[in-house]
């Protein structure tokens, strides 16, 4: 970028500020791109469906990248407070959506009527992240999609 360390710091701060720059960014963009996924979707499940998937249907290359989040709370667990807190404020945000996307799909009769959707939905977060790492390792498209439908089922999706 031709900038000396002192220009960087005196534009940005220090490293770590740029880091939690760089990760507020990421997860809001993240976050709202998979919000309006689900949102835009012509049915809850099939929303659900795609963003589960998604990661599947990237390139070798960017499967390889996997998520700036995922692998900031691999990294840093719960150590760092400010890390934290921009992780658990956009997780809780899609989970959100995700419980709504639950919530209509049982509407729809998609979904077992006895379904604990707080807990769906956290199953699903949770497994978007596995899925991720999958991806990041090798794993291969039919293998995530295998997985995404599996966690799918596993919330009793019809």
């Amino acid at each position: 970028m031709g900038l000396s360390r002192q220009s960087f710091y005196n534009a940005f701060g220090g490293k770590r500020e740029v880091f939690l720059a760089a990760l507020e960014r990421y997860a809001a963009e993240r976050t709202d791109a998979q919000i309006a996924l689900l949102s835009d979707a012509p049915a809850p499940l099939q929303g659900l469906r795609e963003l589960l998937q998604a990661v599947a249907a990237h390139a070798p290359d960017r499967r390889k990248l996997g998520c700036m989040s995922v692998a900031t709370a691999s990294a840093f667990g719960d150590e760092d407070a400010d890390v934290s807190a921009i992780l658990r404020h956009h997780g809780m945000r899609l989970q959100k959506a995700m419980q709504a996307s639950l919530s209509r799909a049982r509407d729809q009769g998609q979904l077992q009527g006895d379904t604990d959707l707080p807990l769906a939905a956290q199953f699903l977060r949770t497994s978007q992240h596995g899925i991720s790492l999958a991806a990041r390792t090798g794993a291969t498209p039919a293998q995530l999609r295998g997985m995404a439908e599996l966690a799918l089922r596993a919330v009793g999706a019809a």
